[in-house]
């Protein structure tokens, strides 16, 4: 149970919020105006290792993944567009099911290459329940990022880094 949950956190704005507060101008910060009860619930897996392989190559790898589940408890209407009126039992917007990494790296001596695979699974654009589509859908992702490295001195090195080297396009939102 959640209370207080709020889109901007207050030590980001400066200030604390007043109860009641929403104003779309810049001079303050979105706020809702009622503060809902969630439950949430989630469970998250690590698993690390390292191997000594042949030629003096050390491999890492590095698995996470996280499951997630969020619910209103109750219903109420809201002014924040990403909840508007909400039934006891939607879903929470921008929070998806399940998330996953993987990261892979080799080294010898003084030279690493890697790569990383991320995964965001589904996710509401609004509050809700159900089946999602259409413009409340905000898709899965699958992004891989690449990455080397050299050692230059004892206090130096160099990286070489290729972000979403699949060039993948995400969508993080329907609203600016």
């Amino acid at each position: 149970d959640y209370r207080g949950l709020q889109p901007t956190s207050w030590p980001a704005t400066g200030r604390p919020f007043e109860r009641g507060e929403f104003q779309t101008d810049d001079r303050r910060a979105h706020f809702i105006p009622v503060t809902p009860a969630i439950n949430a619930a989630g469970a998250e897996l690590v698993l690390n290792t390292s191997l000594q392989l042949p030629a003096m190559i050390t491999a890492h790898a590095h698995l996470t993944y996280t499951w997630t589940r969020a619910r209103f408890l109750e219903a109420f209407s809201s002014g924040f567009a990403q909840w508007g009126d909400v039934s006891e039992g939607d879903a929470l917007p921008y929070l998806p099911e399940h998330q996953m990494s993987a990261r892979l790296r080799f080294e010898r001596g003084a030279f690493g290459v890697g790569g990383v695979w991320s995964y965001m699974g589904q996710m509401r654009d609004s509050a809700g329940a159900g089946e999602v589509g259409g413009t409340d859908l905000i898709p899965a992702i699958s992004m891989l990022d690449l990455n080397a490295h050299w050692q230059a001195t004892a206090r130096s090195r160099l990286y070489l880094t290729l972000d979403n080297a699949l060039n993948n396009q995400a969508l993080s939102s329907w609203r600016p």
